[in-house]
């Protein structure tokens, strides 16, 4: 059960605060290497005084000349004492090359374009529309609020697709819900949706995820069926979104909209009227989930 009182309001961050994860890998590939070739050097240098110290180049795996001398300088004896003190010696490398790395690797790879900083505070301020006790649940879940200028600049580096015409997302596994200041559903680029409810649109989602997907789970697919069943053909032409073809996706979607009318910030004022039974649910978990909350 969440508590009303607020303990840690979620994270808001903008897209230049991102690193750019298309760059983490090498990034991390390189600061092994530059560890590997130090603790080279290191065992190379430490030779140098102890040529008459016998145990010392036993202890480093330079002495045993029943392998190649590149295989012990390398770390490579595998049956040798000096494996695992070679290896610990080069993962510790590593780790220091990073820390040394770490501010200029961020610096050089985040994204330079951000949004303005009224649009800034109006996520600020649609923040605080989101109840106490989920904020809690999110924060304990490791998410934090992206506030971006548009959804690519967010996402490209993690994952292409084109969303210029989305004015938010959750990536569930990256924990990061992102509100959009622009979008371009045609040929230009305008303002986006109303960040309070496209904040708790993906803030639906996240919860979602909190709960193990119950949006996924027999009795939201079997509400969802029942719902879509009764939709006639213009109705399910102008839902299409919260149903396609009656999916996970769908089901996702019209879980996270039901969030949003709960909380009073739905796109779609009739979205509970029209999935009446899947609201049915996502009420009851709620209930049921956040018992001492008001705002039920």
């Amino acid at each position: 059960m969440e508590h009303d009182e607020l303990r840690t309001p979620l994270k808001i961050v903008t897209t230049d605060e991102l690193t750019r994860w298309e760059k983490f890998g090498p990034e991390i590939i390189t600061c092994t290497i530059l560890g590997t070739i130090l603790a080279i050097c290191i065992k190379l240098l430490a030779c140098l005084p102890w040529l008459y110290r016998p145990q010392i180049l036993e202890f480093l795996g330079l002495s045993d000349t029943k392998f190649p001398f590149i295989l012990d300088l390398l770390g490579l004896h595998f049956g040798h004492a000096s494996f695992f003190p070679h290896w610990i010696l080069v993962g510790s490398s590593s780790v220091l090359i990073t820390e040394c790395r770490r501010f200029g690797f961020r610096r050089r790879y985040r994204d330079p374009e951000r949004c303005s900083d009224a649009f800034l505070e109006r996520v600020a301020q649609a923040r605080e529309k989101i109840p106490p006790a989920i904020q809690n649940l999110l924060v304990r879940h490791g998410y934090k609020i992206v506030a971006a200028r548009q959804l690519l600049t967010a996402v490209r580096s993690i994952y292409p697709a084109p969303f210029d015409s989305f004015t938010g997302y959750c990536f569930t596994l990256l924990r990061l819900i992102i509100v959009c200041e622009y979008c371009k559903p045609k040929e230009s680029w305008i303002p986006g949706n109303n960040p309070c409810s496209v904040l708790a649109h993906e803030v639906g989602h996240a919860v979602d995820n909190c709960l193990m997907g119950v949006s996924n789970q027999s009795r939201f697919r079997l509400a969802h069926k029942k719902d879509c069943g009764r939709l006639n053909e213009t109705e399910k032409s102008r839902l299409a979104y919260y149903i396609q073809r009656m999916s996970r996706q769908g089901r996702g979607e019209a879980f996270s909209e039901i969030f949003a009318s709960i909380l009073g910030q739905s796109l779609c004022p009739e979205i509970e009227q029209h999935f009446p039974e899947c609201a049915k649910v996502v009420r009851g978990v709620l209930e049921a989930r956040f018992k001492a909350s008001s705002w039920l």
